[in-house]
């Protein structure tokens, strides 16, 4: 394990809620403006806001092209309405007023049957984005850590006089994002990697801060997850897992279609939209005969998990942005494919999840059988860099691919 020098303490901490301030400062018009257009969904075009009807039809040319850099595009993408162009431009050539339906949802026709979905996420993940922001700035509050509110520069005021500033708020908002993305921030990606670490690797990762480790995790929100049933009490020490109690912490399986409930577990984040009929539980991962489904990942409570969570929404944001726009860049998976190029996976593993048992100091899964310490010395590596997700039960784990 090669050491990294890591710079943190209070003043880098208050640094990052800086640029977590300016996230929510850019996010909080934004998503004001998404409620405003989804709204108008279902309406005639005729009938929405000027500045909408701007907004939806900005950039385009006859006989419906949109532009990927048009401000038509961008509406679609960010907040989620469009208006059918061909329509739109069939009523213009006859010299009619463009009666179209604004929409929100899009209809494809697929082999025996028929998908229905929301246009684009990023409204839905906007908000998400936003409140875990509000709720990490009320606990870096707490911890004496920011003292202020989150101030735009771009109001929703001044987009209703020129819809043309839409394009400057979504490009602040994606910047102030980046700039606090892990693979971006040192300190973001401190945090980050230390969400499921054990002790004995934190300390070789980040052999600065070996003394301070305990200082620093009570700030962030660690806690010991899981704790080796061994006598020896280094093994024990050394072996014990950190992490953040409210990020991957919450789950239930379903198991070759056995449902187990088990509430000790948070994965990361999901669209309940994606699964309405489980009960208000989302679905972060379906791997081989794993249904790892999750509770309302917006559970903040520790400035560590509020972060880990704040990048794993800006991660989808831009991962959902990037596909329908080639010039944004998906920054989660450019990280990951770096760490990737570096990296090598335990030959235990594959690209679905996978259970392993614990007893005493002994791992075992299919056709496995291990010790304890051999198994996480592999497995830290890749999941320190976020290749893999760790989920840490009493007598088991949960190690699973994170897909961006």
């Amino acid at each position: 394990m090669e050491g990294v020098e890591a710079h943190v303490d209070t003043e880098a901490l208050e640094r990052l809620i800086g640029k977590v301030t300016r996230v929510a400062a850019y996010a909080a018009p934004l998503v004001e403006l998404q409620e405003k257009a989804l709204r108008s969904s279902g309406r005639s075009y005729l009938e929405v806001e000027e500045w909408l009807q701007k907004a939806l039809v900005g950039g385009t040319k006859p006989p419906g092209e949109r532009p990927e850099d048009s401000l038509s595009a961008l509406t679609r993408v960010f907040l989620g309405v469009e208006v059918d162009l061909e329509e739109y431009y069939i009523y213009l050539r006859q010299g009619l007023k463009p009666d179209v339906q604004v929409r929100r949802e899009y209809t494809v026709s697929l082999p025996y049957y028929y998908y229905g979905g929301p246009i684009s996420r990023i409204p839905y993940m906007t908000m998400v984005l936003y409140r875990i922001a509000l709720k990490l700035l009320e606990l870096a509050r707490v911890a004496g850590l920011y003292a202020g509110q989150p101030k735009s520069e771009v109001s929703v005021e001044s987009i209703v006089e020129d819809p043309q500033r839409l394009g400057e708020l979504i490009e602040a908002f994606l910047e102030a994002c980046r700039d606090l993305s892990v693979g971006v921030d040192a300190v973001s990606t401190f945090v980050f990697s230390v969400r499921k670490v054990t002790r004995r690797y934190a300390v070789g990762l980040y052999p600065n801060l070996a003394e301070r480790l305990d200082e620093i995790g009570e700030i962030l929100g660690l806690e010991e997850l899981f704790v080796p049933k061994v006598a020896d009490e280094e093994f024990r020490r050394s072996y014990t897992i950190l992490g953040y109690p409210d990020y991957a912490y919450e789950y239930y399986v379903d198991y070759h279609g056995r449902r187990r409930e088990q509430e000790s577990h948070m994965l990361g984040v999901a669209d309940p939209r994606l699964c309405a009929s489980s009960n208000g539980r989302c679905e972060w991962c379906i791997q081989g005969s794993y249904h790892i489904r999750t509770k309302c990942f917006e559970n903040v409570r520790t400035i560590g998990g509020a972060l880990c969570k704040l990048n794993d929404a800006v991660w989808v944001v831009f991962r959902e942005a990037s596909r329908h726009l080639k010039f944004i860049p998906d920054v989660g998976r450019e990280y990951l494919r770096e760490c990737r190029a570096r990296c090598s996976i335990p030959r235990f593993l594959s690209q679905s999840a996978k259970r392993f048992g614990v007893r005493g100091a002994v791992v075992y899964g299919e056709r496995l059988k291990m010790g304890l310490s051999e198994f996480l010395n592999e497995l830290m590596p890749i999941t320190c860099l976020g290749l893999y997700e760790l989920v840490v039960g009493e007598d088991h784990f949960y190690v699973i691919p994170r897909w961006w």
